[in-house]
Order: C-alpha cells, then structure tokens, then sequence
C-alpha cells in the first residue's frame, strides 16, 4: 500500500484527483514525478493537469519527469509481430485472442490516452514546458537527479521518459 510505503519512508502522501487541481500555491513546489497516471485522464484533463504543474512549479529552479507507456514501442510490437513479449504486463493483454487485441489492451485498458514522444512534448510545450525526452534512470538536470533519487521508474521495457523544465519567458 502506498499510503504506508510513503509513512516509512518519511514521505506525503496525500491521495487526490489531479482533475480537480493541485492544492498548492502558485511557484512553489520544487518536483514534479508523474509515473504511469497522466494516460489515466483523457487529452483535454491531461492539458489542464500539465498547465495546474505549470502554475505550482517554482519557475527558474523547478522540474517535471513523466513516465507513460511509449505507444511507439507498443506499436512496434504489433508491427513486428513481438507484441505477446507484453502479456505479462496486463491480463486483458495476455486474453487477447490477436495481436490488435493485445495491442488495445496495452493502448487503452483503462487508459484515456495514448502519448508518444513528439505528442508528449508538444503537449508540454503548449501548456509552458520545455521538455526532453531522457532515458531509463537518466536525467539532464540536476532537480531531475534529486527526482531519481528519491523515486523508482517502473516498466522501462515499454515507457517513455521524458523531462522537463518550466518554459521562462
């Protein structure tokens, strides 16, 4: 339980619904470390998440690191015929009867939205952020390495990562 996982490790963790906002003054959080949540809310709820990051990043010293499912990579997989390496990550993939089923269950089980890298940073960059995408356990900036540090990337076989920084103008 991650409730209790946070209270050993002398973490908050304090359960909210991002769609409703982030309860945190403007310019004042230092890091941001979405993982695997932001495909959960469909493309319109994501923007308005991503703009909410904006507006409670501390804006010259702040950073962002999101991990989604890399649909580039689950594309791939279908494309190449290797898409059943990915059954062990999803029941419903593990059913499906045909590769385009595996395929959607990856994609769209309980997800609302897919991201590759150039949507993920477009949709970064239209809402204040200048990102760029990192590698598993990389980081470019030094709040990013602090963000490592402190958490764990789960699935790099199929994730994307991606850093970023507020846009100052």
């Amino acid at each position: 339980n991650l409730t209790q996982y946070a209270a050993q490790n002398g973490y908050l963790h304090d359960p909210m619904d991002v769609r409703k906002g982030l309860p945190h003054s403007t310019g004042t959080v230092d890091l941001i470390y979405s993982s695997h949540m932001i495909e959960h809310l469909d493309y319109r709820e994501g923007k308005s998440f991503l703009m909410e990051c904006r507006r409670v990043i501390k804006p010259e010293t702040g950073c962002m690191r999101l991990i989604v499912p890399d649909a580039a990579i689950l594309t791939g997989g279908y494309s190449d015929g290797s898409i059943s390496v990915f059954d062990e990550l999803s029941g419903s993939c593990a059913d499906a009867k045909t590769p385009l089923a595996k395929l959607h269950a990856l994609l769209y089980d309980n997800h609302k939205a897919a991201y590759d890298a150039e949507t993920l940073l477009a949709l970064l960059a239209e809402t204040g952020w200048v990102g760029s995408r990192v590698g598993f356990r990389e980081s470019r900036y030094e709040a990013g390495k602090q963000i490592l540090r402190e958490t764990t990337d789960n699935l790099p076989s199929i994730s994307l990562f991606i850093e970023a920084e507020p846009l100052v103008s």
